[in-house]
């Protein structure tokens, strides 16, 4: 019992919570486009990179 659960855990999370982060975060951050927007009132977006 205490050998399906962690295998089943382990499994799931890393998978899913690594792909799902570095993803967003590796092509464009919505939320430094919007910091980004809201400091240069949407001029300096897209060469800020």
């Amino acid at each position: 019992m205490p050998t399906e659960a962690p295998v089943k855990t382990p499994t799931k999370t890393p998978t899913e919570a690594p792909e799902k982060t570095p993803d967003p975060e590796k092509y464009y951050s919505p939320k430094r486009l919007c910091d980004d927007q809201k400091r240069d009132g949407g001029f300096r977006t897209a060469p800020q990179k």
